[in-house]
């Protein structure tokens, strides 16, 4: 809980957000492992270390999985290696949704576990149809 009098801000967009080919807001990454880490995860260390409470997954993927249900960004670098247990993440314009238009998923139920599984742990339904 946050103390009294506090409020908790939500970050955008966890992680390498606009390194999407061509700058889009929805697509595939190209980026090493070294890059991901060196450059694109240190400002997320420093909001950890700070008491960050929420963020958003960013929209396109890394390592050819989307971020919404990439349990390796979501689990092992942001809540194991960052140690980010303070927060929740908050999926953005319905992305788990979305992971059945990528393929990843059969279903509705199908795309909220892996978001699940990934640590989202509310869905933004803005927009959402399905």
């Amino acid at each position: 809980a946050l103390p009294a009098g506090k409020v908790a801000a939500l970050a955008k967009h966890f992680l390498a957000y606009g390194k999407a080919a061509g700058g889009q807001n929805v697509g595939e990454s190209e980026i090493s492992e070294r890059t991901l880490r060196e450059v694109y995860l240190a400002p997320w260390r420093a909001m950890v270390k700070h008491g960050l409470r929420g963020l958003m997954p960013s929209h396109q993927t890394i390592f050819d999985v989307p971020v919404h249900g990439n349990a390796w960004v979501g689990q092992v670098l942001l809540r194991q290696e960052l140690n980010w247990s303070l927060g929740l993440s908050v999926s953005d314009c319905s992305d788990v949704g979305v992971l059945v238009d990528w393929g990843l998923a059969a279903d509705s139920k199908g795309a909220a576990a892996l978001g699940l599984e990934a640590g989202v742990g509310m869905e933004n339904m803005w927009g959402a149809n399905k």
